[in-house]
């Protein structure tokens, strides 16, 4: 197995983009994931408690489906999971955040932090 360099991605922060509004360019995301990747070999997804208030009835099926096959996907091919992760633009789960050291990260750090691992 492939190990890390060490200036590559280990964490990232999945964020929940409303389809029926258009982001302006002063606008947010709500985070709603925080994924971890350790030792290149496995990912810790942590979750926002109150996702289902977060995310429009629309898109809840969505939501589990994609956070169900995450899960599932982790167990087998973690590293390459978090590569697709790390890059997400369209749908309503996009990639707010990547970085190296989720404890430089302040803001992703208070996140996981508020956050349920799953």
């Amino acid at each position: 197995m492939r190990r890390a360099k060490h200036n590559q991605p280990h964490f990232c922060v999945l964020a929940y983009k409303d389809q029926g509004k258009p982001l302006s360019a002063n606008g947010t995301l709500t985070p709603v994931a925080v994924v971890v990747l350790e030792e290149n070999t496995a990912l810790k997804i942590y979750l926002h408690p109150k996702l289902t208030e977060i995310v429009k009835t629309e898109d809840q099926t969505y939501m589990v489906d994609i956070f169900n096959d995450i899960c599932d996907r982790s167990k087998w091919d973690a590293c390459g999971l978090f590569a697709q992760l790390c890059d997400l633009s369209v749908g309503p789960l996009v990639t707010e955040r990547v970085g190296v050291n989720l404890k430089d990260d302040m803001t992703a750090s208070r996140t996981m932090a508020e956050f349920r691992k799953i």
